[in-house]
């Protein structure tokens, strides 16, 4: 299959008073012809996320995972919408043109991304 992007994730919740099990799959039909991967530091002060040659209307889908084991960070389109735990990972499909910006609340952060434009 091509032009296509394909997101699986297995959520398995065991407690004491919870057990749960799900699946959650997502397909797009993505051309994908952008790609940003890698690891960018995020400051103390809110920065773009870089996306390479790709434009902010080109974004599709986004993963972000938190390298840091003891510092979060903040991101969104506007400042602080979303937060990213130390070890967390986030996947999420971006309203093109926007531009994410990411932010450390006390030390840089190393974060992993990988976006796939259209």
């Amino acid at each position: 299959m091509s032009d296509q992007i394909i997101a699986n994730l297995n959520l398995n919740v065991q407690s004491t008073r919870l057990t749960d099990s799900k699946q959650f799959n997502f397909t797009d039909l993505l051309a994908a012809q952008f790609m940003a991967s890698g690891i960018q530091v995020a400051t103390t002060a809110y920065a773009a996320l870089t996306i390479g040659d790709m434009a902010s209307t080109d974004i599709g889908v986004m993963v972000l995972q938190n390298l840091d084991t003891n510092n979060y960070c903040l991101y969104g389109s506007t400042l602080g919408e979303f937060k990213l735990d130390p070890g967390d990972f986030h996947f999420v499909r971006v309203n093109p043109g926007k531009t994410i910006q990411i932010m450390a609340n006390t030390a840089n952060v190393k974060v992993y991304k990988y976006i796939v434009g259209k």
